[in-house]
């Protein structure tokens, strides 16, 4: 039997049901961008992971070589509870070795409070992902940071903050910042180790990349002071000078002054 030229022309083409779909340039563009996108993603997460890595070998022998830990039992003694420890900031390497005192002795976490532009830095991207932050707005608290301290405090972690707010140039205590006070009103009960940090801004001084990578000796001391809670009849002003006057005793310094004295505007928390 014969087909017509227009049967036998229906049977060569293609059904539409079953051709395949042409895709729009737009659609097209952002799978690409999508997939190049995800592939960015997953190669800055491997380069991390490897940075972490080598991280954590060079402050196992940094750690092991050139920290002087005093008063230990009374940082051990606070671990499991929900605490804060204060300490002065003269270097980048306070956030890190304290991480990896935490992390490697103890095998337990101190979640710092950082200043959110440090998100901006690709070097502090991977050292956040070495340790933990809360990142804080500089000029107040919000909801988000709140919430992420409480979660902290009410698992039994340790809290991390800097009352300085900023790395001090000549490693003495600048003013206080109210970021300290503040936190001790929402969590009146908290335990508050107070910490005093000796010979960091020596290895590592603000804007001295270069020295800390000199093949120099550095003795580095984190000196921990007695773990304290806010009496019910001191005011939290009180207190908070109190931990503040014993940070500076643990470093060999006078008490320091807090912002806010001469009625300026001032931040509840700093930079790094």
């Amino acid at each position: 039997m014969k087909l017509s030229k227009s049967s036998a022309a229906s049977l060569q083409r293609p059904s539409s049901e079953h051709s395949t779909p042409r895709v729009s340039r737009a659609a097209a563009d952002s799978l690409l961008r999508h997939t190049v996108k995800g592939l960015l993603a997953r190669l800055e997460d491997l380069a991390a992971d490897f940075a972490i890595l080598l991280f954590r070998a060079l402050l196992h022998t940094f750690l092991l070589w050139r920290v002087e830990l005093r008063n230990e039992e009374a940082l051990k003694s606070s671990l499991g509870k929900s605490a804060l420890l204060v300490a002065n900031h003269t270097s980048h390497l306070d956030f890190i070795v304290l991480n990896a005192l935490f992390k490697q002795r103890y095998g337990a976490n101190i979640t710092f409070l950082a200043k959110k532009e440090l998100g901006e830095s690709w070097l502090w991207r991977l050292l956040i992902r070495y340790g933990n932050s809360i990142p804080v707005d500089r000029e107040k608290f919000g909801i988000g940071t709140l919430r992420a301290m409480k979660g902290v405090l009410s698992s039994g972690g340790f809290l991390g903050m800097f009352p300085e707010g900023t790395r001090s140039v000549d490693g003495r205590l600048g003013p206080i910042k109210p970021g300290l006070e503040f936190l001790l009103r929402l969590h009146p009960n908290l335990v508050v180790v107070p910490c005093g940090l000796i010979g960091f801004r020596e290895a590592w001084p603000k804007g001295g990349l270069l020295r800390l990578l000199l093949p120099i000796r550095h003795r580095l001391v984190v000196s921990v002071g007695h773990p304290q809670c806010c009496p019910d009849a001191q005011s939290t002003t009180a207190f908070a000078r109190q931990v503040m006057a014993e940070v500076a005793t643990l470093t060999d310094q006078p008490a320091p002054v807090f912002e806010g004295e001469d009625n300026r505007k001032s931040r509840l928390v700093g930079g790094a």
